[in-house]
Formats: structure tokens, C-alpha cells, sequence
């Protein structure tokens, strides 16, 4: 219900659980985009970085069409 507030009967204490959602400052969907958002970015940064000194490693795209399930965002196929 909490993910979906518009399912429970009571309207005001709908509204209610709807705000606590959006408001949320940890955990709600805003913070978590946000989230989401910086990890990308510094995913990006770290391939760049990697490329920049020719190290070769495997991202997390790569590591699952290898058939992993659970992956790193990169591995170097190296150790330095």
C-alpha cells in the first residue's frame, strides 16, 4: 500500500502516505533518481579514467553477457 497509496480506501490518509513518499529526504523516488543519477555518472568516470591509461578492464554490461548474474561495474582483467 505504501508504494501505492491510491489503492487504500481512506483518501485523507491516502494523500497523507502519498506526501511522506515525496517528502521522503532518504529514501523516497526523488533521492533515489538522484541516486541512481551520480552512480551513472561516476561509472562514466571511472571507464574514461581506465581508457585514459589503457588499462583494460570489463564493464558491467560485458561481465553479464559472459553470463554473470551479479557483476561489478568494472573488473580489471589486470591486476595493477
Amino acid at each position: 500500500m505504501l508504494k501505492e497509496p491510491s489503492i487504500i480506501p481512506d483518501q485523507i490518509l491516502a494523500n497523507h502516505i502519498y506526501q511522506c513518499t515525496i517528502n521522503d529526504c532518504c529514501y523516497g523516488p526523488l533521492v533515489d533518481c538522484i541516486k541512481h543519477a551520480v552512480g551513472q555518472e561516476h561509472e562514466v568516470l571511472l571507464r574514461d579514467k581506465l581508457m585514459e591509461r589503457n588499462l583494460s578492464f570489463l564493464d558491467e554490461n560485458q561481465l553479464r553477457t559472459m553470463g554473470y548474474d551479479k557483476t561489478p561495474d568494472i573488473i580489471l582483467e589486470v591486476p595493477i
